[in-house]
C-alpha cells in the first residue's frame, strides 16, 4: 500500500506516546456463571470501526496508551471490565487536574511519568483523527 492508499496520513516521532480515547462501544463480556463481566485488555474493550482503525494506528507508535473515560490512561494490555462510561458522561468535577484523585489529575500524573524520559517529548491524541476531505481514512493532529 502506498503512503496516498494508507487510510491515516500520520507521521509518528520515535519518541511519541500515541492516546487512543475510548468508545462508547465495547465489547461485553459477561459472563453469566461468574455473574460479572471478565476483564479484557484495554486495546480490544472497545469495537467500533473508529476504534478500530485508531488501535491499528497505535500499534505502528512505539508507545500507545489507551486513554479511558473510567480509569484514566491504561496500558493497551492492562485488563479492564465492561463499564458504560464515556467522556461525555464525566461529571466537570473530575475534569480539576488540581485535585487529587480526579480523573485530569490522574491522566496529569500518568503524563507526567511518561514524559519524563524524554528531553523532547511528543503526545498523540489519537482521538483527533478526523475524516479525511476526501472521505478516505483519517489524519491526526498532535497535542503537544
Amino acid at each position: 500500500m502506498s503512503d496516498s492508499d494508507s487510510p491515516v496520513d500520520v507521521d509518528i516521532p520515535d519518541d511519541a506516546l500515541c492516546l487512543v480515547a475510548c468508545g462508547k462501544s465495547k465489547i461485553r463480556t459477561y459472563d453469566e456463571d461468574l455473574e460479572r463481566h471478565v476483564p479484557v485488555p484495554a486495546d480490544q474493550l472497545y469495537t467500533s470501526s473508529y476504534a478500530v482503525v485508531k488501535r491499528n494506528l497505535a500499534l505502528t507508535c512505539e508507545d500507545h496508551r489507551i486513554l479511558s473515560a473510567e480509569h484514566g490512561i491504561v496500558a493497551p494490555d492492562h485488563l479492564l471490565e465492561y463499564y458504560d462510561t464515556k467522556m461525555g458522561d464525566v461529571p466537570d468535577s473530575e475534569f480539576d487536574a488540581e485535585t487529587p484523585g480526579t480523573l485530569a489529575w490522574k491522566i496529569e500524573q500518568s503524563l507526567t511519568r511518561w514524559s519524563e524520559q524524554y528531553d523532547d517529548p511528543t503526545i498523540m491524541e489519537l482521538a483527533r483523527l478526523k475524516p479525511r476531505p476526501s472521505g478516505r481514512g483519517y489524519s491526526r493532529q498532535p497535542l503537544h
